[in-house]
């Protein structure tokens, strides 16, 4: 699995092509989840989102994970492609997926976050943050920090990606 994500983050001539330390953008994470699952061709799913074009190499990620629900714009007519995602927006996104792989949490459940930032940690990423430190694919930093408004470096995404994945299998 590492492999074929690490195959997205390897193409020559596009965004991909920069350093590994610098953040990954919201289409890399779409692309690299897109090739992660296999690349599914998405039909009758028109993209409002006028920042997104028809032909860049991220476009029919951005769709399927759109289509999908995994990922959303901010406005529904801005999706953001080239936005640093955030820890916590990536949580989110991969959380959605291995739900609908059946995986995540099922009925009641209780796991408290226990870091020093956990007060910067949206509503709407609870969950999927709780679920991926719980699997051991996100973890704090030696500080005690989670850092969910951080980003995520681009020679981190394929290891996040193929993680989380590897939960739901």
């Amino acid at each position: 699995m590492a492999a074929l994500v690490l195959s997205v983050l390897c193409l020559t001539g596009t965004a991909f092509a920069t350093a590994s330390d610098s953040p990954a953008t919201r289409a890399e994470a779409a692309a690299a989840l897109w090739e992660a699952a296999g690349c599914p061709v998405v039909v009758n799913y028109a993209m409002a989102f006028g920042d997104v074009p028809q032909d860049a190499f991220y476009t029919e990620a951005v769709r399927w994970c759109a289509a999908e629900g995994y990922m959303q714009g901010y406005d529904g007519k801005t999706f953001g492609p080239a936005d640093p995602i955030t820890r916590q927006q990536l949580a989110a996104v991969l959380y959605r997926y291995v739900q609908r792989q059946g995986g995540g949490f099922v009925g009641m459940w209780m796991f408290p976050l226990r870091y020093t930032d956990v007060a910067q940690v949206r509503e709407w990423a609870y969950e999927p943050l709780c679920w991926m430190t719980m699997k051991g694919v996100l973890a704090g930093n030696s500080d005690g920090a989670l850092c969910p408004n951080g980003t995520v470096a681009r020679g981190e995404l394929a290891g996040l990606v193929s993680a989380a994945l590897a939960t739901a299998e």
